[in-house]
């Protein structure tokens, strides 16, 4: 899946090539009919680039949900079914420990403690700190789970596993597992957005973080590009929340049969 998700730039690059030839662009040059939003410092077309850039950063920030989600659940399959009780007790106290620290200051403090400024760097503390979250909220709604008739038939039937999760807690579960997948998507969205405002970015990523430090620069003279920024930051944060809202009102499924 995540392998797909990247794919998704390059067919945008492949079939928007032909109309961004730079050979005949200036840089900075004004809106115009081909060019709604005019070029930017290099003589690309503005619109273009924050598509491409708009595009990047989506497929990134949802292979970084998918795997949280997915890591999420396991974890929180093991707490509610397998662990003990002072097993329990005593990771659910590291889980609030480093949910009490805001995401954001992770990335930023790894991001200063080793001077990089690679995706990788920002992709794994991600992942590191956004998992106690999202393992504790799939955690809550096992515990759930686990009173209802369907589960506790299952666990007397000898059913445990892969197969529990997959025939009974999370098809179940979906109704918050598929908002919390949303949700990390834009908070990944907005931590790469924050680092690349501040400077903690490499400028050869062509994604929503370069292209906002970009603009940064340039507001004075050319303050199109920050707002162009700024306005497909407005955009996906609003789909995204859209989506978590019509994903919330859905309704749980009803349990799958053993």
């Amino acid at each position: 899946m995540s392998r797909i998700l990247r794919l998704i730039p390059l067919v945008l690059i492949l079939g928007f090539a032909p109309f961004n030839s730079a050979a005949d662009q200036n840089p900075w040059a004004a809106p115009e009919l081909l060019h709604p939003l005019g070029t930017d410092e290099f003589g690309r077309d503005a619109l273009l680039t924050l598509l491409i850039a708009s595009a990047r950063s989506i497929a990134l920030g949802t292979s970084l949900a998918i795997g949280v989600t997915a890591a999420a659940t396991l974890f929180a399959y093991w707490l509610v079914f397998r662990s003990g009780r002072f097993g329990g007790a005593a990771l659910l106290s590291l889980i609030q420990v480093v949910e009490s620290i805001p995401v954001v200051i992770w990335v930023l403090a790894a991001f200063s403690a080793t001077g990089a400024g690679s995706k990788s760097v920002a992709g794994l503390v991600f992942f590191i700190a956004m998992l106690p979250f999202a393992t504790a909220i799939a955690a809550g709604e096992f515990w759930r789970l686990r009173k209802r008739p369907f589960v506790e038939a299952a666990l007397l039937a000898g059913i445990g596993g892969c197969r529990l999760l997959q025939r009974h807690l999370v098809p179940n579960a979906t109704s918050v597992l598929l908002p919390l997948l949303v949700q990390i998507v834009g908070l990944a969205i907005m931590i790469e957005g924050a680092t690349g405002l501040l400077g903690f970015t490499n400028r050869t990523d062509l994604d929503l973080g370069v292209v906002l430090l970009r603009g940064k620069e340039n507001v004075g003279a050319h303050p199109a590009l920050l707002v162009s920024v700024l306005a497909a930051f407005a955009v996906i944060f609003l789909a995204l929340r859209s989506a978590q809202r019509a994903l919330s009102r859905r309704d749980r499924l009803d349990p799958t049969p053993a």
